[in-house]
């Protein structure tokens, strides 16, 4: 079975926000502009460490799949290409597991 390594990787640092093919901002007006700052602002006032870290791995994990699902946009790195699809299929049913014990934990922390 074939597990890759898990230990911290460097990456390339990231400036401002990433566009995506085929996205555009919402079409808001100044009034629902001013309302969603003041709504993120009363939220990051009340934020912790704990919220940041949540934050964080959550942008990571969409970068993640963002990143993947522009990589298989090529014919030749889209998923029917691969040697191994058993391997893959079965690190990603791992990946999954992982996530869905990390979701089970927040919903239980969630409910205290």
């Amino acid at each position: 079975m074939h597990h890759p390594p898990t230990g911290i990787r460097p990456r390339p640092m990231r400036t401002g926000m990433s566009a995506r093919p085929g996205w555009s901002p919402p079409d808001w007006t100044a009034a629902e502009i001013e309302r969603f700052i003041a709504e993120m602002g009363g939220r990051e006032l009340h934020d912790t460490v704990a919220d940041d870290a949540a934050e964080g791995f959550l942008s990571e994990v969409d970068e993640a799949l963002w990143i993947f699902t522009e990589v298989q946009e090529a014919e030749e790195n889209s998923f029917p290409h691969a040697a191994r699809k058993a391997d893959h299929i079965e690190d990603l049913r791992r990946l999954l597991y992982r996530l869905h014990l990390v979701l089970v934990e927040w919903e239980e922390a969630a409910t205290r």
